[in-house]
């Protein structure tokens, strides 16, 4: 009876143990992850880091500071390696998926040499947490595929200024009074 509740006791606590570590991470950052605002700055953000192009009306946040030079010299603006970045949302996603397989593999070891040591109910124990990190591994794998599908179907549209699309041909010759 004692060894059972001790089981029990032990896969609770290695269960909380990975799904707590997310929740109280996420609790720190101080922001909510379904903030659709908050998450459409940060892709802006993202863009303008990478390059992309500055549209008119379009309120990106603070501008970097101009730092002053010395004399004879032109002032310089920060380098992009010099701003701190976050990590983006797919470099959270995979370390959270190496945490929990972390978790996962640590857990079947620990079980396997209690099953070793002490058999009985470990045995089962360590049966269960095979089963759950055979599932893990699989679905994780899954998205994967299905994430790498996803890409492969992406329809690349051109740039408007290499080939003007239809629409905006259409809306020169009305302007232009063909």
């Amino acid at each position: 009876m004692l060894i059972t509740l001790l089981t029990i006791l032990f896969l609770v606590a290695m269960w909380v143990a990975v799904l707590a570590a997310p929740l109280v991470q996420n609790r720190g950052q101080g922001s909510r992850s379904g903030d659709s605002i908050k998450s459409f700055q940060r892709q802006l953000a993202t863009l303008e880091r990478t390059g992309g192009r500055q549209r008119l009306g379009v309120r990106r946040g603070p501008r970097p500071v101009v730092l002053a030079a010395p004399l004879g010299r032109t002032p310089t603006r920060p380098s992009a390696a010099s701003i701190p970045s976050r990590p983006s949302g797919s470099q959270v996603a995979a370390a959270r998926r190496r945490r929990v397989f972390t978790s996962l593999t640590a857990t079947a070891l620990l079980t396997l040499a209690l099953a070793f040591l002490l058999g009985g109910v470990f045995v089962w124990a360590h049966l269960l947490c095979d089963a759950l990190l055979a599932g893990y591994v699989v679905l994780v794998f899954q998205t994967m595929k299905a994430h790498a599908e996803r890409e492969m179907n992406v329809a690349f549209l051109p740039h408007l200024e290499s080939v003007p699309a239809e629409p905006v041909v259409m809306l020169r010759e009305v302007a232009q009074g063909r």
